[in-house]
């Protein structure tokens, strides 16, 4: 399949991934409350943390050997084989671990429940075979798939989740949507590959794949370990400010994700065919689009931070509004560190630079979680991932030039910049001067997208030119049909 119907299949997928979790997440956010959504999403975090043990490397080392070998049918066999017994093992381990965890820990006691419902999601990550997917660039499957079980776990959570103590039941609803998308990759991956008992030496993937896990588990110091740490030293309902406040930036990084994800084998197969300046066109492109694209973005975001805070949420939840504006940085640096590390160092193996951002940003996340949290709580835990991304970004950046030569775009960021203050300005007078919400939303989206449209025109962004040059000749055909 075509690198453009791949994007295509993936950003429908990007808008499933923002539309069933503006419908979900709002009605449980009102159903639920505040301290129910904050303890669910405590325990998330936890099973999140060990799913990272789990998984280690496979996400990544996954589709890059997958993509390098799709061609060979018996190497195919032979690489997911190994890679999937490298899974099994450490999904063995880090599920001891858990258990141990809920057996020892009494503070764990009252969430008992909720933990052993997590076991098994964490169980279940063997068969999940995302990265195989990926590595094939089966996208049509993957978001075909996604969108039936997204579909089928919003009407269950209609039906069954009203009141507060229903809690258990979306955190059992949550567990088993992940569990029935294992289940369909595990029985599809037949059309494809067959698991086989003659295995590559594991060391041949060893390096890698425990490089790339704990790369992995360093960056999650700042992010999914945030909410545990939160959850340690304060109360669930700092947690429901927290995680709710982090929400829409998981949905809209989701679409990073989409499109590096749809890039990376392809550019790992570049790679392997030695063709640097295509790969290199490819990330200047991505840059290119993202910086002015986020910086927009951002700026409507700040303007309605508590409007947005309302939608998604409802009444009870104004103290996340503070750390949601704290947190808006992220969209920019964390989509530059996507572009560089999905699009550039992962393809091209070089992991050890991984390990020593994420080391980085591990350091910086462990050190202001232990002297900010404590006081500030979910600000604090808001402060911690938007410095240890800004340190971990630089970082990359500083790699990716090392190997590939790419420097991000300075120029593109600021004249996007000073471009864009008239635009805060207009939001703001605005935001002021309508006083029905909706209004007030609906006519600054529409005057920020016809703003960027004509920045980015007289800036003389290749990406808009391209779009109105590709509708220019569209138009130019209609007329010489029509005649």
């Amino acid at each position: 399949m075509g690198i453009k119907k791949n994007i295509l299949y993936s950003s429908f997928l990007t808008c499933s991934n923002y539309i069933f979790p503006l419908i979900t997440y709002p009605y449980i956010c009102r159903v639920l409350g505040v301290e129910a959504i904050g303890k669910c999403n405590y325990i998330l975090g936890i099973v999140t943390y060990f799913l990272l043990f789990a998984t280690m490397g496979t996400s990544v080392i996954g589709i890059r050997e997958i993509a390098k070998n799709r061609d060979n049918p018996e190497a195919l066999n032979k690489t997911f084989s190994s890679i999937f017994l490298l899974n099994l093992i450490c999904t063995i381990v880090a599920s001891f671990f858990y258990f141990m965890l809920v057996i020892t820990v009494p503070s764990l006691s009252e969430y008992e429940t909720l933990m052993l419902l997590g076991s098994v999601q964490l169980i279940f990550t063997i068969f999940q075979i995302e990265w195989f997917y990926k590595g094939i660039e089966e996208f049509k499957y993957i978001t075909v798939r996604s969108i039936a079980v997204k579909s089928l776990y919003l009407i269950c959570l209609l039906i069954f989740c009203h009141k507060p103590e229903d809690y258990v039941v979306y955190f059992l609803l949550t567990i088993f949507s992940f569990v029935g998308n294992t289940v369909f990759n595990w029985f599809y991956k037949k059309k494809f590959v067959n698991f086989t008992r003659h295995f590559y030496s594991l060391r041949e993937f060893f390096n890698s794949f425990f490089i790339v896990g704990v790369y992995t588990i360093l960056a999650s110091m700042y992010t999914s370990f945030n909410v545990v740490y939160l959850g340690w030293v304060a109360s669930d309902i700092e947690v429901g400010y927290y995680t709710t406040a982090i929400k829409l930036f998981a949905i809209i990084l989701s679409f990073y994700t989409a499109v590096t994800g749809v890039l990376m084998p392809r550019i790992s197969n570049l790679n392997k065919k030695g063709e640097m300046s295509v790969m290199r066109n490819l990330n200047e492109k991505s840059l290119n689009v993202l910086i002015p694209t986020v910086l927009c973005l951002i700026i409507y975001l700040e303007v309605y931070a508590n409007e947005i805070i309302y939608i998604i949420a409802g009444r009870g939840y104004e103290s996340a509004v503070f750390s949601f504006r704290i947190l808006l940085p992220i969209l920019l640096f964390a989509g530059v560190e996507q572009i560089l590390n999905n699009q550039i160092l992962m393809p091209m193996e070089k992991d050890k630079y991984l390990l020593f951002s994420s080391l980085l940003g591990a350091t910086v996340g462990v050190i202001l979680n232990i002297t900010l949290v404590n006081e500030l709580q979910s600000i604090g835990s808001a402060i911690v991932w938007v410095v240890s991304v800004v340190c971990t970004t630089t970082l990359s950046s500083f790699f990716a030039y090392r190997t590939i030569g790419t420097i991000l775009p300075f120029g593109t960021f600021l004249k996007n910049v000073v471009g864009y203050l008239p635009l805060l300005l207009l939001l703001f007078v605005i935001h002021s001067s309508i006083k029905i919400v909706a209004w007030s939303i609906l006519l600054s989206g529409i005057f920020s997208i016809i703003y960027f449209i004509i920045l980015q025109y007289f800036l003389k962004a290749e990406v808009v030119l391209s779009v109105i040059y590709n509708l220019k000749h569209i138009v130019k055909n209609e007329n010489t049909n029509n005649k």
